[in-house]
């Protein structure tokens, strides 16, 4: 796990360091090169956001798709509800440590970003914290607990995260204009996977997941990070439909989650026109 955490680092360094003279010469900030290298680098990280979802998505899809715990709603023929056949004795299908060792290497490596490499004063710092805290448990737990409902939950985050993170690079490219659509795409699977699906999963761990051999206070811990990626996820739900509000009807087109970065243009129309009266008394001072 250590390993494919440093591996995971090392990876996403090398691919910043060499495109970032290919990216730069289709950034959408051409005038102001400290803006340029920042966006640069924040486009490149997503692309290989994005590799890394893509590719793990369609391991699991492939590892899962012939197996008892795959629903129809995933392309399956099993049930959610018969996770703990077996349990914890169940039969391991192929890859699939590799699978769950790369995911919780990635997002301990993730988890370490976020705690020493990124500025504690940002404004999601304690959201996106607790959202490493929470899924770095989360994998562990089910992993280590022999819980097979973790690897649908893994499938569910990183597919829909896919397009997401191939939006936001190229948001920050000169075809920027584009990429809604691309963003329309992201929003439909979010939708699907994280506000449809995942409220079942969340279900059936809460009603229909009873085991005698699971200590009880394991099984809260469980249920409660479940609970709070959930109501993580209707709260960024919520930051994506005032994303669409702002394209069309403000005509803004800057990645909307991060406010402060935006232009004191863009400011102004998510903010709205001041109110008469304030206007006058600026006029009157």
């Amino acid at each position: 796990m250590l390993f494919v955490a440093v591996l995971t680092n090392i990876c996403e360094n090398s691919l910043v360091y060499f495109l970032t003279p290919w990216f730069e010469k289709i950034c959408r900030e051409q005038t102001d090169m400290e803006a340029r290298k920042s966006r640069t680098k924040k486009a490149l990280k997503n692309i290989f956001k994005g590799i890394y979802q893509l590719s793990t998505s369609i391991l699991a899809y492939v590892m899962l798709k012939d197996t008892y715990i795959m629903p129809p709603i995933l392309g399956g023929n099993g049930a959610l509800s018969d996770h703990l056949k077996d349990f914890p004795y169940w039969e391991h299908p192929p890859l699939y440590t590799v699978f769950y060792m790369t995911c919780f290497g990635y997002n301990v490596a993730g988890l370490v970003q976020e705690l020493f490499f990124e500025d504690w004063k940002r404004y999601d710092f304690v959201e996106m914290l607790f959202h490493h805290v929470v899924t770095v448990y989360l994998i562990g737990f089910s992993f280590l607990g022999s819980f097979f409902i973790g690897a649908p939950i893994l499938l569910i985050h990183n597919a829909s995260d896919t397009l997401i993170s191939f939006t936001r690079s190229w948001n920050e490219s000169k075809y920027y204009s584009n990429a809604f659509y691309l963003f329309v795409a992201s929003v439909v699977v979010w939708l699907y996977t994280r506000c449809f699906v995942f409220p079942q999963i969340v279900y059936v761990s809460i009603f229909q997941t009873h085991h005698e051999l699971v200590p009880p206070l394991l099984f809260i811990l469980f249920r409660f990070c479940l609970i709070s990626l959930q109501l993580l996820h209707i709260y960024w739900t919520f930051l994506i439909f005032k994303m669409i509000h702002a394209r069309l009807f403000l005509g803004v087109t800057d990645d909307l989650i991060q406010r402060n970065k935006l232009s004191e243009k863009d400011q102004q129309l998510l903010n709205g026109p001041a109110d008469n009266g304030d206007e006058k008394k600026k006029k009157r001072e």
